[in-house]
């Protein structure tokens, strides 16, 4: 921080003049700043000079510049409305209708679609320096407030600048008040957050007047606790026994005294609410016991004792585990009696905790409890039907649903029925109607012996009532009588896959209704066409499938086609069944724009992504030469082996429906190039009405994939078996 000339020749009777070149100055210096000085150190006594300073330098203007930007939340808590109270201090004066902008990244505005402007007030009389409104842009995420006309804020001020939940009244300092519900706060806010920064600028915001600057203090706000890790093993498999439940689990963060974990269990029982807990975990919590909520089935824990998740704390609790950011930890719980069934990881096994805004996870392992039923899983609807009366089509009809799941519902569990086309004569906007059911016994197993529709969502929710359950050795039956104008749909096929139920709670997957009558007239494919390029004999070709229906196509429902007689080849040698890739235009109505390929069974599956397929609309897509597909030998001009169906859109039955068009390979016709039958053991003699054995020889000019059917017309012969044994 010194520069050093040395002199030729310096004469005191003239004024010498010199330039420095290239110097970066300092923010800012004083008018004749005594910190610069100058000296001339030399070995001649006569001319020495000791330090002085400067007498003459220039004052160095910083520029307008924040003394003090500070940011608070009250409260600071994760995604949750807050009061946020801004705090600047100018350096230099603002007048002219001078603007300050304040930039909140991650802050939101809740609804976001509210106006953009803020009525505030302040106590005092400091709300007569600024506009009577604050404007938001939920975009940029700026507040800006707006000083008022022939007003000045002057250098060295401090103004607070507060946004809150309801009216305030903080002294010195100006409020601007919202509404309640006004603002949330992101899932994280790190303490002096470099997002949040404040400027200020012209009223036309053309010309700026102190730069853009981050704030130099605001609040943490820490995240809602998650559960990076939880599991859950029972020391028995078998329904209703009454097992020790093993809970293991990591937290985001350390849980403190005070703090409660809460455990959703459906379907499990205990004889006490007081839940023993065991485990070296088991102290850390309250009497080292968890309250068990029966008709919620809840276990609630609460901690009185800090846990650590990281670090020493987590080892001593865990001491096999290996080091690491989240060491997991066990906790156990005895004397729990399991449900009737769960499944493998089970979605309605739950956990939060008691931060403000945490949300339900499920537990992400658990074994399955129970042995797979009919269907292959181990909870469903062993029974489900609607009937409907009258059964005309778009008219309003009495509703009757009877059903028996294969567990028993508990109170606050819900019957979800997906009805697609169904709708309300009244045709009215409300999303959500509450439909009354016909007053008998079994309504009253119902919350307010009503059922939910969901206009939007074509969806109608019975929620099980409070101490009352759905019993799984029964059927239930309720119904929704015609007077509430619930009306059916212009065509539904017998067994229609598009109407499903669910159960919420105590958790069945959603499956098709088992039994639904014809209304109207049949759903089925109007027009469909498969274009092979080269329609050439044993030719790798380009697939081209078009189709149209005569009904919707929801989000999420599986197209089969069946290609007969097609076969793929995958180039790297692998396995070639599996996804293809799907080109053309409505490739992209699928997910992925894929499809699902099995080379055995010689089935294409595609999903419909998130659109719905509207009846009447045409599809199409093709499959590229390179995926390796290969004709048979021959195939006939719209060839019975060459189907498509959508049973999950009430266009059902493999085989019926085939398509209109399909390119001819090769003018021969299928056949078998060999067929011989022979009758008798070895060199035995076969004679007329005696028992022997027929030799059956067949060599087809096509390959027959498995599932094909072979006919043999055997006129005169008999046999004592309808299955004769090969």
């Amino acid at each position: 921080e010194r520069v050093i000339l040395e002199i030729v020749s310096l004469p005191s009777s003239q004024e010498t003049e010199f330039n420095l070149c290239c110097f970066y100055l300092p923010i800012s210096s004083p008018l004749n700043n005594p910190a610069l000085t100058v000296r001339m150190p030399t070995s001649t006594p006569e001319v020495k000079m000791e330090v002085q300073s400067i007498k003459n330098s220039p004052e160095i203007d910083r520029g307008n510049y924040w003394q003090l930007l500070q940011v608070q939340f009250d409260p600071p808590t994760s995604l949750y409305y807050t009061q946020i109270t801004i705090t600047v201090r100018p350096a230099q004066s603002l007048a002219n209708q001078a603007k300050i902008i304040v930039y909140l990244d991650e802050i939101t505005r809740s609804p976001a679609e509210t106006s953009n402007t803020l009525l505030f007030s302040t106590p005092g009389d400091d709300w007569t320096l600024f506009e009577y409104f604050a404007t938001w842009d939920q975009t940029l995420r700026t507040l800006t407030f707006s000083l008022r006309q022939g007003v000045t804020l002057d250098s060295g001020r401090k103004v607070s600048l507060l946004l809150q939940e309801g009216h305030s009244n903080i002294e010195e300092q100006v409020s601007f008040t919202t509404q309640p519900g006004e603002f949330v706060l992101p899932e994280e806010v790190q303490a002096n957050n470099p997002g949040f920064m404040i400027e200020a600028r012209s009223r036309d915001t053309v010309d700026e007047l102190i730069p853009k600057t981050g704030v130099f203090q605001s609040d943490y706000v820490p995240g809602v606790r998650k559960f990076g890790v939880s599991k859950l093993n029972y020391s028995s498999l078998v329904p209703y026994d009454i097992v020790d439940v093993l809970f293991t689990f990591t937290c985001s963060r350390p849980l403190f005294d005070g703090n409660i974990i809460y455990l959703t269990l459906p379907g499990f029982q205990t004889s006490e609410t007081t839940v023993p807990l065991f485990g070296p975990l088991a102290d850390y919590f309250r009497d080292s016991a968890g309250r068990f909520d029966l008709p919620a089935n809840e276990l609630k824990l609460e901690v009185n004792r800090t846990i650590y998740f990281s670090g020493a704390g987590a080892e001593l609790l865990n001491p096999d585990a290996a080091p690491g950011e989240e060491i997991p930890i066990t906790l156990g719980f005895r004397n729990l009696k399991l449900p009737g069934a769960l499944y493998e990881n089970d979605p309605s096994l739950l956990l939060r905790n008691s931060d403000k805004m945490s949300t339900p996870q499920s537990v992400q392992s658990s074994p399955r409890v129970g042995e797979p039923l009919e269907g292959g899983e181990v909870k469903a609807f062993l029974i489900s039907e609607l009937s409907f009366n009258p059964m005309e089509p778009e008219n309003p009809s009495s509703i009757t649903l009877r059903l028996r799941p294969s567990i028993i519902l508990y109170q606050r569990n819900t019957i979800v029925l997906h009805l697609y086309g169904f709708k309300l004569t009244s045709g009215g906007t409300e999303a959500i109607t509450l439909l009354p059911l016909e007053n008998t016994p079994e309504a009253g197993k119902f919350k307010n012996k009503v059922a939910e529709w969901d206009a939007v969502d074509w969806t109608l929710t019975l929620t099980v009532a409070d101490e009352r359950v759905i019993p799984n050795d029964i059927d239930t039956v309720v119904t929704i009588p015609w007077e509430t104008g619930l009306k059916l749909p212009s065509k539904l096929s017998e067994g229609d896959g598009l109407l499903t139920i669910e159960a919420l709670g105590s958790y069945i997957k959603r499956e098709p209704i088992k039994r639904v009558p014809a209304v109207g007239p049949p759903k089925y494919i109007t027009d469909s066409r498969l274009v092979f390029e080269p329609a050439e004999a044993n030719a790798q070709s380009r697939l081209e499938l078009e189709f149209t229906a005569n009904s919707d196509i929801l989000p999420g429902t599986r197209i089969h086609f069946k290609l007969g007689g097609i076969q793929r080849v995958d180039s790297t040698g692998g396995d070639p069944s599996g996804p293809i890739r799907l080109s053309g235009v409505n490739a992209p109505l699928f997910e992925g724009s894929q499809g699902a390929w099995d080379n055995g069974n010689q089935l294409l599956t595609v999903v419909v992504e998130a659109v719905t397929i509207l009846s009447g609309r045409q599809t199409s897509f093709f499959i590229e030469q390179d995926q390796g597909f290969i004709l048979p030998y021959a195939m006939y001009q719209t060839d019975p082996s060459l189907y498509m169906y959508i049973p999950e859109a009430g266009i059902p039955s493999a085989g019926t429906q085939t398509f209109n068009f399909t390119s001819r390979v090769n003018r021969a016709a299928k056949t078998f190039v060999l067929s011989q039958l022979e009758y008798g053991d070895g060199d035995a003699v076969p004679y007329p009405s005696t028992i022997s054995t027929i030799l059956i020889t067949l060599r087809p000019n096509v390959m027959l994939p498995q599932g094909s059917v072979i006919r043999l017309h055997l006129p005169g012969f008999q046999c004592r078996s309808a299955r004769p044994l090969l």
